[in-house]
């Protein structure tokens, strides 16, 4: 059940992604909607955490990824959520937009991996 939520997660993740990095290009390119943007942004940085969190109980309770580099990713991509936060922050309303795309693409790519290596 617990590994179901894990699983699915990921999935949802990799959907915001998706969509975070194709709004934010849209936001720079038109100088328009970074509120959604930055809701988007929120939404899979909260569901990275959960779903990093729910890995976390997994390992913990004996079940372990099929390869090491899984806890790895998974680090790397909780790791992204104070950087995305800390470069969002001290940019422009514009660059923003931008900063956000570009931190959902590497965090796509690691969550890609994640799947790989699970």
């Amino acid at each position: 059940m617990i590994a179901d939520v894990h699983g699915w997660t990921a999935f949802v993740v990799i959907g915001l992604l998706a969509v975070t990095v194709i709004a934010a290009g849209l936001a720079t390119g038109l100088d328009r909607g970074h509120r959604v943007v930055a809701g988007l942004a929120w939404m899979w940085l909260l569901l990275v955490a959960i779903g990093v969190l729910v890995g976390g109980v997994l390992f913990l309770s004996g079940t372990a990824p099929r390869e090491g580099l899984h806890l790895l990713y998974g680090v790397a991509l909780l790791g992204l959520v104070p950087l995305e936060r800390t470069f969002a922050a001290d940019a422009p309303p514009r660059a923003r937009s931008g900063v956000r795309g570009v931190v959902a693409l590497i965090a796509l790519v690691l969550v890609w991996r994640l799947f790989t290596t699970g």
